[in-house]
């Protein structure tokens, strides 16, 4: 499998790149888009054409504040980077990150949780971050190995032991652009009492709706 030499495809950039449907037309066997694509009717139907397999990798939403928080404080061609260096510490752009900013259009949490929520009901094969990063990850490597053969077998994939282990064991990497700490626990150094009532109220039923009731070591189960 392999990635086309393509930025990750969200709905600010997707029509600029051609439009989804030319690039999913353009994939060849064992191609792989990367995208960070809200959902919508239309968006699936052009997933269904193409005869693409889709995957929606879903995370705790606390986790993703926190992470999204220190990414943008430091990523200095983000467009909402000014806004958040600007604040005195992490947990001030956390509040930012579940808030949002409607006068530059930055989406809060909750926002950000319905734009891809209808991923959860169609076609895609839902994984979750907590089952894939292992024990290293503060997870369980067992619910990591029986993550990647349910992935395999989506996609409809046969690989050979040594190729298994070898995916296995680079999942949890830090060499990837956007990895922090990759612990599903680390959110819990910023959420105090008020950031945790400010989330919860923020995010009362779009939490829920991806399965996060406030434990976040969840069984690999199918999102509903």
């Amino acid at each position: 499998m392999y990635r086309p030499l393509l930025p990750t495809v969200h709905s600010d950039n997707v029509e600029r790149l051609g439009g989804l449907g030319r690039l999913l037309g353009k994939l060849r066997p064992g191609g792989v888009l990367v995208t960070h694509l809200h959902w919508s009717a239309g968006t699936e139907a052009s997933v269904a054409r193409a005869g693409a397999k889709c995957l929606f990798l879903i995370r705790d939403p606390r986790a993703i504040v926190v992470s999204q928080a220190a990414f943008i404080a430091t990523e200095t061609r983000h467009p909402q980077h000014a806004i958040f260096a600007a604040l005195p510490d992490l947990r001030e752009r956390v509040l930012l990150a579940i808030r949002g900013n409607p006068e530059t259009g930055f989406m809060g949490v909750a926002e950000r949780l319905r734009a891809f929520s209808g991923w959860l009901d169609g076609a895609a094969h839902v994984i979750r971050f907590e089952d894939l990063v292992g024990e290293r990850g503060g997870g369980c490597d067992e619910r990591q190995r029986r993550t990647v053969e349910e992935v395999l077998g989506c996609l409809e994939v046969s690989i050979a032991a040594g190729a298994f282990e070898a995916i296995v064991a680079s999942l949890f990497s830090s060499a990837s652009p956007t990895f922090r700490r990759g612990s599903i626990d680390s959110w819990r150094e910023i959420f105090d009492e008020t950031v945790a009532q400010e989330f919860a109220r923020a995010t009362a039923p779009e939490a829920a709706l991806y399965g996060y009731d406030g434990n976040p070591h969840l069984p690999s189960v199918p999102a509903t």
